[in-house]
């Protein structure tokens, strides 16, 4: 593209520049951008939004091979792919007519910017500077030259991340100085006249002739972009001005011109453009080498070790989905990054510190029913109230608002986030980012967004940019002439508005209701006056508006003040810019600050007569500031006039908070106002039904006194008022009006104290009181009337005929009966002493008013008998004049009480008639919507069910596919077993399309894990209704199914008849080897029975899980499996689920899987000539995470109707998953120091697991808490606990709610241990002989794991001579089906292959299953049981053996033949245990050389 070819390109076009467009399907014409000659620019708009169109028009009839170009620009592409400060054409397309050359619209580039506000910062300026150096360094790094670097082709993003565009791979390397036409043809498109071409770029014609004989010398330099560079950088600087147009930069080469740098204030700035521009490339450094010089002079290391990749990484990140709504996701992902980041943010940005001093630093408490100042809770901070500017900017601080970079990212994606989360996250942040900001960018950067997010339409987010603009306005210590009215033109107009709206949904909805009743009503029910959401969601913003409207104000004020400051210190300086803009008239901040005052009353006066008392209660918690913005006169004007309304209210609660308002309100009134308005009500309101109210108020009484906003005389009426609720029921009360009487005292002098206040109170003590402090008062205080007594004569005050106690007297001189608040007195009748005077009747002041002694009491005989009747009540008889004194509290108060009850406050729920819905609930299985890509792959076996085996007779066949779905033909193979059949196939199995199951061989397995069809609920109703709430209620009920709608489970197995079999002769004496199988070749990891005993299930180490057929045990001695599956991966635990045909099996890989057996008993089909087959069905897959290894100690449980598979890692972790779902529901971390977890038991009944470790430590764990509530070891051992099985009615006396648990280990000897979970502790030791050690309490005592033990056992190594003294079981196994055993029956395995029954019922007929006595020369002794009970909750149960000389007649039949061949026991060591009961019972076990041995 030469200047020749580009002179070709036709001026005036035949058609239209959209008809190139519409070229394109996939764009749309929007505007031209630009007006160059022969490439028209054009924005156009496509499916992922704009992009600019670089439009090349071809001359007609001119062929134009544009390869050559687009190869270079596609090569270009590629070589700027991994750099992301770089922007080329993505998308390049030529046509006969056209070349379209295609990029992203980015909307500003740098010279634009400059001349919008907000104008940049110092520190965004440092990091434009910095993008274009990385960018450029890793450019000439990749041998690419820009060529054309100027601030129109740096695009920048509204978060000021630089783009590199329109690279000048075609532009001349060199120009002609004596022809300027092309310079203006190639780098000045736009008429600027400023020149960025290097110098030397400038040749004579014959230089340029001359240097065309070598092509090498047409290829740009690196040094021409420094220059260009160090012109943008002095343009960015220099607010928009360029160093050089043409002109001077003709003048510049011949050393005529030098640029005048002195207005850029940054001398390391200057350095750096005076290096970038020098006249000799030579003395220009590279990009790379400018980097490493000015680092920390010119910027900081943040910007080097943290913050570029870091906005790199935001800027480039781009979500996995390609759905449209995917680009506002990255808005979601970014602000959610810079959340979770903070505490990372504030540390590398130097900001960090300052959170922290302000922490410990900062005194300031925020009032619990107030939610300003706002406490921030970010990552790395804990309810930390932002600074003030003046804090954060002290003397020696060198904040540099860098958190402006990150700010600018913040506020362009909260715009577009998809969830209201996301926006009040960015709120937070931006008031986090806005505190290490100074005041001009809190204005300019945060103010507008938090502004802007009042009209978000989630009333959240709403709430929280007002409680953030109310905390950011109050750290702005300065203003700018700029932002002067800036609540008069801005901030207040918003809140007039934003309230408004508040209260428009409200007279919305009732528009709707109004228009449309069956809509909103259920004519079939009661009416009510609940309240709708909209009014609810519109009280909600206004009462948080109340919380922040008195901050604001004086926010407003301190603005005011500053403002006045600023334009005395303007008419100082003079300037006649500022004075002319802002400042021309003088009385204009006065007459705003009236507006604003006015405004503000408007508000003030919308809230306190809010039809919601919540919305007036929020604004009196936060009054003070506002009393403190209107002063004096308004505060009695505007607030004193409505607050004073509230103590006729209905609602206690508003009461409550006026009461509580009124030590600030009164600060701002002053004394009169408080003395004729406020006191008057407050004595008026302690005779209030409300407790609480009393109580707050008594306390307010005391803080106005000791404030001393009560004169002195007012002190007596209030004690002659409150002095008689020393004998209130309520001891709050009490204490409150003593505090209040040892106010008064403070403040009197010792006459006043002595001839005023003490006689006033004196009868309402005991005894003198000589000490006037609170302990010594309230010792001496008459004891209060009982509760019952006080309740009794409110009730008695209400009835009062022919009673002469409730008698009132009328008032003959009503100004002596009037007390200073303007109350008057009630006076009841009084009996007269013989002297013919009253007990006041003194010349003092006397008692007070209401105290009546004893004798002046007058009763009727009705009262006579009411008074026996509050005698019963706890009424003594000494106290007549204690219920004769409170006679005018209780008459006032009973009067109030009536009155309100005659009001009341919300719906009637009397009349609310109950209604009952009817609910069906239906779980069916539907047609999966993926079924297709389950799908045989072959047609033509869709049409038939495979199997592995052979089933032509009307056996059950399997459905569904099977695990290797890419077998062909299924051929039965029967073996000499005769009775197996495995599945062979001329398929290799190379390529598995289940890779989970490579490892299975050909078995009868199959898999159903991958649904081909879904459950789902069906729910239905009887309630016919409309009521949109009921109805809401109904939808949003979830009923999950139970495991017995889920059929690929099985049906219930009927285990009634296991065990009820009659024993054969003999079988509980004698003991015989019925079978072993020697199938296994490894050791034995699990043996697991199923529910109904027909069949027995292995594994072994090497992975390899076997099925053995119960019956055939006897019939076929050596026995050869139903089924063989080798799992590919070694076997860590099996578990069998409850009353179900299925079982769980985990592998060291780390998967778990639950299959299903369909068990086919070879005996009872004999006469079929082919023999049915047992198969598995893989019914559901679980993979533990790689940190947690595998899983081990599977354990099935039901907690609460809901199915859980319990597992171990070697992690100390405890998983528990939902079987259904196979989601991860518990995942508790067990004390990695108490050691690794070898034994589990969980209850589902009472939700606990029981865990024993490597170390000996057994952890009870709460599985709803989440906690592990116990730890406790053995004292003197610290062996592990290998095995742990349930245990049920272990002694005849224990409870029903105690549970025990059996395990092995612990001690490091051959002892079984029954375990009270409840209290953690051995309840039974059953010792065999083999036991070294003698049997001790000691020996057996326990302690709870502390921080001490804790240091002990993580000291505690386990190593190889640990565990070979570990003398302890290896395995044990109990069964509750014997039914000669109520309590059922233990079986252990110990080190030395013996075997012991243990009959918890009897332990006297425990018996030896297995012994190998023989090698000691004991055959002929026989073991005899015995059981010690040490206390009431220890028993030891000891086996020792006696000679057959000494045996009795009784021990002869108890004990038989008794055991006595050697050879039939294991040949190592067992490594499980298990009873089995078909044919009948039998004991299995399987031992470390993979022999399984079955006794009878």
């Amino acid at each position: 593209m030469n200047f020749d070819f580009s002179s070709i390109s036709p001026t005036a076009h035949t058609i239209a520049i959209s008809a190139y467009i519409d070229f394109l399907p996939s764009l749309q014409y929007s505007k031209p951008l630009g007006t160059s000659r022969f490439l028209k620019t054009i924005q156009c708009l496509s499916p992922s939004g704009y992009v600019v169109v670089k439009l090349l028009i071809k001359p007609p009839e001119t062929e134009i091979d544009m390869h050559v170009y687009l190869d270079r620009l596609n090569e270009l592409k590629s070589q700027l792919h991994d750099i992301p400060n770089t922007l080329p054409f993505d998308t390049l397309i030529d046509s006969e007519r056209a070349t379209y050359l295609v990029r992203p619209y980015v909307r500003y580039n740098l010279y634009d910017r400059l001349s919008i506000r907000p104008f940049f910062e110092s520190v965004e300026k440092k990091w434009i500077v910095y993008q274009l150096l990385v960018t450029l360094s890793k450019m000439h790094e990749n041998g690419i030259c820009h060529g054309d670097l100027k601030t129109e082709n740096v695009l920048l993003t509204s978060w000021n991340w630089i783009l590199l565009s329109d690279i000048g791979l075609f532009k001349p390397v060199y120009l002609p100085d004596q022809n300027q036409s092309q310079f203006s043809f190639y780098f000045d498109t736009i008429q600027r006249h400023s020149c960025y071409v290097a110098p030397e770029r400038f040749k004579s014609q014959a230089e340029i002739d001359e240097l065309s004989k070598n092509p090498e010398n047409f290829k740009l330099r690196p040094e021409v972009d420094i220059f260009s560079l160090g012109c943008v950088i002095a343009e960015l600087y220099s607010d928009g001005l360029p160093i050089f147009s043409l002109p001077q930069m003709f003048r510049y080469k011949k050393k005529e011109y030098i640029p005048n740098l002195d207005a850029i204030e940054d001398s390391n700035i200057r350095k750096l453009i005076r290096s970038m521009i020098s006249l000799d490339p030579k003395e220009r450094l590279s990009a790379k080498q400018y980097l490493v010089n000015f680092r920390k002079l010119l910027f900081p290391d943040f910007f080097y070790n943290f913050l570029y990749s870091y906005v790199k990484n935001l800027s480039t990140y781009s979500p996995t989905s390609t759905d449209p709504s995917s680009q506002f996701q990255i808005c979601d992902y970014r602000i959610d990054r810079l959340y979770q980041d903070f505490d990372k943010i504030s540390l590398y940005l130097g900001f960090k510190r300052n959170i922290i001093e302000a922490d410990e630093n900062n005194t300031q408490k925020r009032n619990e029913a107030s939610l300003i100042p706002v406490e921030l809770n970010l990552p790395g901070m804990n309810k930390h109230i932002p600074q003030n500017t003046a804090a954060i900017f002290k003397d020696e601080s060198v904040n540099d608002c860098s958190s402006l970079i990150l700010l600018s990212i913040l506020c362009h994606n909260v715009r577009n986030t998809t969830h209201s989360s996301y926006r009040i996250k960015a709120c937070d942040l931006i008031l986090a980012f806005g505190e290490q900001l100074h005041d001009e960018a809190k204005f300019d950067r945060c103010l507008p967004y938090l502004i802007n997010m009042l009209d978000d339409p989630s009333e959240s987010v709403q709430i929280s940019a007002l409680c953030c603009m109310t905390q950011l306005l109050m750290m702005i210590d300065t203003i700018t002439p700029i932002n002067v009215h800036v609540f008069t033109e801005y901030i207040v107009p918003k809140l007039q508005l934003f309230l408004k709206r508040s209260y428009m949904a409200i007279k919305q909805k009732s528009l709707n209701m109004i228009a449309s009743p069956s809509k909103f009503e259920d004519r079939s029910q009661p009416q009510t006056s609940s309240k709708s959401p909209d009014v609810i969601r519109g009280s909600y913003v206004r009462m948080v508006f109340a919380c922040c409207l008195p901050y604001l104000a004086m926010t407003s004020k301190k603005f005011y003040e500053l403002s006045v400051l600023l334009k005395n210190r303007v008419g100082t300086y003079r300037d006649p810019d500022i004075d002319s803009i802002i400042f021309n008239d003088r009385d204009r901040n006065e007459f705003e600050y009236a507006e604003i005052v006015q405004n503000f009353e408007h508000l003030t006066i919308q809230i306190l007569t809010d039809s919601n008392i919540y919305v007036r209660i929020a604004l009196m918690r936060n009054i003070r500031p506002l009393c403190s913005f209107f002063g004096k006169d308004k505060t009695n004007d505007v607030i004193l006039s409505h607050l004073i309304t509230y103590l006729n209210d209905k609602n206690p609660q508003i009461k409550l908070a006026f009461v509580s308002s009124i030590v600030p309100l009164s600060i701002f009134v002053g004394v009169t106002s408080l003395e004729q308005y406020i006191l008057p009500l407050l004595v008026q309101a302690l005779y209030g039904p409300e407790e609480t109210i009393v109580i707050t108020l008594l306390k307010v009484l005391t803080e106005l006194i000791n404030l001393g906003l009560v004169r002195k005389e007012c002190f007596w009426d209030l004690v002659n008022l409150s002095v008689v609720l020393i004998l209130h029921p309520n001891g709050l009360i009490r204490q409150s009006v003593l505090n209040l009487i040892i106010v008064i005292g403070k403040q009197l002098s010792m006459s006043d104290f002595y001839c005023m206040l003490y006689p006033l109170i004196r009868p309402f003590f005991q005894h003198e009181v000589t000490s006037f402090v609170w302990e010594n008062l309230y010792i001496a205080a008459h004891t209060p009337l009982p509760r019952a007594v006080f309740n009794s004569l409110v009730l008695w005050s209400l009835s009062t005929q022919d009673s002469l106690f409730w008698q009132r007297l009328s008032i003959e001189n009503g100004s002596k009966n009037i007390d200073m608040f303007g109350n008057a007195k009630l006076i009841f009748s009084k009996k007269r002493a013989l002297n013919g005077s009253t007990s006041s009747s003194n010349g003092g002041r006397g008692n007070a008013d209401d105290f009546v002694a004893n004798f002046e009491v007058p009763l009727s005989s009705s009262d006579a008998e009411k008074i026996e009747k509050l005698k019963g009540l706890g009424l003594k008889s000494n106290e007549l004049w204690k219920i004769a004194s409170l006679r005018s509290y209780i008459y006032k108060v009973s009067r109030l009480s009536l009155r309100a009850s005659k009001c009341k406050i919300g719906a009637d729920v009397t009349r609310l008639i109950p209604r009952s819905v009817f609910i069906d609930v239906i779980h069916r299985y539907e047609a999966n919507d993926r079924t297709e890509d389950y799908i045989i792959s072959n047609p033509a076996e869709n049409n038939r069910n495979l199997s592995l085996s052979s089933n032509n007779n009307g056996t059950k066949e399997r459905g569904g596919p099977l695990i290797l779905r890419n077998l062909q033909t299924p051929k039965p193979v029967v073996t000499t077993s005769d009775k197996m059949a495995f599945g062979e196939s001329s398929n290799n199995f190379l390529k598995r399309e289940n890779p989970l199951f490579e490892d299975f061989g050909d078995a009868n397995v199959y898999d159903e894990s991958m649904q081909l069809k879904k459950l789902t609920t069906d729910i239905s109703y009887s309630y016919p209704g409309r009521n949109p709430f009921i109805l809401k209620f109904l939808r949003s009920l979830v009923f999950e199914p139970d495991l017995q709608d889920y059929h690929e489970f099985g049906q219930l197995v009927d285990t009634t008849s296991i065990g009820v079999s009659e024993p054969v002769e003999g079988t509980n004496k004698t003991c015989v080897l019925v079978s072993r199988l020697i199938d296994h070749k490894a050791s034995i990891i699990d043996l697991i029975v199923a529910p109904d005993h027909e069949y027995f299930i292995s594994g072994d180490i090497l992975g390899v899980l076997k099925i053995w057929e119960s019956k055939r045990l006897e019939i076929d001695v050596t026995g050869e499996p139903c089924l063989s599956v080798n799992l590919g991966s070694p076997i860590k635990s099996i578990c069998m689920m409850k009353d179900r045909h299925c079982f769980a099996v985990s592998k060291e890989d780390g998967s778990v899987d639950i299959f299903r057996v369909d068990f086919v008993s070879t005996l009872e089909n004999f006469k079929l000539k082919v023999y049915p087959t047992t198969s598995i069905t893989l019914l559901k897959h679980y993979k533990v995470g790689s940190d947690d290894q595998y899983a081990s100690n599977l354990r099935f449980s039901l907690i609460r109707n809901k199915p859980y598979l319990f597992m171990v890692t070697p992690t100390s972790k405890i998983i528990g998953v939902d079987i259904r779902n196979m989601k991860e529901v518990y995942n508790l971390q067990n004390n990695i120091v108490h050691g690794s977890i070898q034994s589990l038991y969980v209850d589902g009944m009472q939700t606990w697991a029981v865990a024993g470790t490597n170390k000996g430590v057994i952890d009870l764990w709460d599985l709803e808490a989440g906690l592990c509530v116990k730890s406790t070891k053995f004292k003197h051992s610290s062996y592990g606990i290998t095995k742990m099985v349930e245990v049920s009615n272990v002694l005849s006396s224990s409870k029903n709610n105690e549970k025990f648990v059996c395990f092995v280990g612990g001690t490091g000897d051959s002892d079984v241990i029954i375990w009270d979970v409840e209290r953690a502790q051995p309840r039974i030791v059953l010792c065999s002989s083999s036991k070294k050690s003698f049997s001790t309490i000691e020996l057996y005592s326990v302690c709870e794991v502390n921080d001490e033990i804790e240091d002990s056992i993580l000291d505690l190594y386990i190593n190889k001579k640990h565990v070979e003294s570990d003398n302890g079981c290896t395995s044990v196994a109990y069964s509750s089906f014997d039914n000669s055993s109520k309590q059922g029956k233990i079986l252990a395995a110990q080190h030395n292959r013996k075997i012991i029954e243990w009959d918890l019922s009897n332990f006297e007929d425990s018996r030896v299953v297995v012994d190998v006595r023989g090698k000691d020369g004991h055959v002929g002794d026989y073991p005899v049981y015995s059981e010690t009970q040490v206390n009431s909750m220890l028993t030891f149960v000891h086996e020792r053996y006696i000679s057959a000389k000494n045996k009795d007649t009784t021990a002869s039949n108890r004990i038989g033949n008794g055991p006595k061949v050697v050879s039939k026991a294991p040949c190592e060591s067992i490594s499980s245990l298990t009873y089995l009961q078909v044919p009948y019972k039998m004991v299995v076990c399987g031992d470390q050389s993979g022999a399984i041995n079955i006794y009878r």
